[in-house]
């Protein structure tokens, strides 16, 4: 605990209550649960024998509205993975299983959110998933009229694709169409 007692002061309402339940947790159930993780993990490895790369989308649904989530209440960890599985339900499977995955904005809600999909590879397979990454760049540099594009997340890869059609939008109203550098 670093010098530091677990307690709200410390730690917020969720991540709190999720070291409360893993002091309730006997050994006997914490191989259980080993034992299901390790038996979901096969299952991928048996899908990614098969198949080279998974769509999905990040999310399972648009991102929350702002104050939705307030890490300072105190919650039941039941209920806060009830609150937040239809987000994150596409996340959990890849994270247990120890998966390689990239989030990468490529499409856009109606209100211009920019909407992640999930790229997802077998064990080891880190370098593939950045391949494709760099080939959606250079595709989008295409559509987007730009020398290049970049997925970097550097200000979250959603920011960054959000910061580009802005650019884009920006340089067509004004009627230049040829621009390929910002």
């Amino acid at each position: 605990y670093l010098g530091k007692t677990p307690d709200a002061d410390t730690l917020e309402g969720s991540t709190l209550a999720a070291v409360e339940y893993g002091r309730t947790v006997t050994a006997g159930q914490l191989l259980d649960a080993m034992g299901q993780a390790n038996h979901l993990a096969r299952i991928m490895g048996w899908f990614f024998s098969s198949y080279d790369v998974l769509l999905t989308p990040t999310l399972g649904r648009l991102p929350a509205p702002l104050k939705m989530y307030d890490p300072t209440e105190p919650i039941e960890l039941s209920r806060l993975f009830e609150v937040w599985a239809p987000w994150e339900s596409f996340l959990a499977v890849f994270n247990a299983t120890g998966q390689p995955a990239i989030s990468l904005p490529l499409h856009m809600s109606e209100s211009g959110l920019p909407i992640g999909m999930q790229l997802v590879g077998g064990f080891g397979t880190e370098s593939l998933l950045l391949r494709l990454s760099a080939q959606l760049e250079e595709a989008l540099a295409e559509i987007s009229g730009m020398r290049a594009v970049t997925l970097q997340p550097a200000a979250g890869a959603q920011g960054e694709l959000t910061g580009i059609l802005m650019i884009r939008a920006y340089h067509r109203s004004r009627g230049d169409l040829a621009r390929t550098e910002v």
